[in-house]
């Protein structure tokens, strides 16, 4: 299997997700461990979440070898009524770094 992929959606703000998401990046660890070659937790956000923070720590905590990113968008509130809003993604790459893309070559076969 060359790859192993986890998607979540989070279309709350629940402090349950941060769970899912640290769940999700063992389940990849067991995969690497058996047969994928890659191992990336997709997290897509469709709100601004009170436990924000909570979800990229999640992120970054996904051990080597597991490459997991936070998507999010969503439609801002108070004075920014109806502006769609998009920040940079969150990416934590298998090699331990983090930054805001996928590099071009991450999946690249040999």
């Amino acid at each position: 299997m060359l790859f192993a992929i986890e998607f979540k959606l989070v279309i709350n703000s629940s402090k349950n997700f941060e769970d899912e998401i640290l769940k999700d990046n063992k389940k990849l660890l067991y995969a690497l461990d058996s047969c994928a070659r890659h191992a990336v937790n997709l997290v897509f956000c469709n709100t601004k979440p009170k436990y924000e923070e909570s979800f990229h720590n999640a992120i970054k905590s996904a051990e080597e070898g597991v490459t997991a990113v936070f998507i999010q968008s969503y439609y801002g509130g108070n004075n920014e009524e109806g502006k769609k809003i998009t920040p940079k993604p969150l990416v934590k790459i298998a090699n331990g770094k983090i930054t805001d893309r996928l590099p071009d070559d991450l999946f690249k076969t040999k």
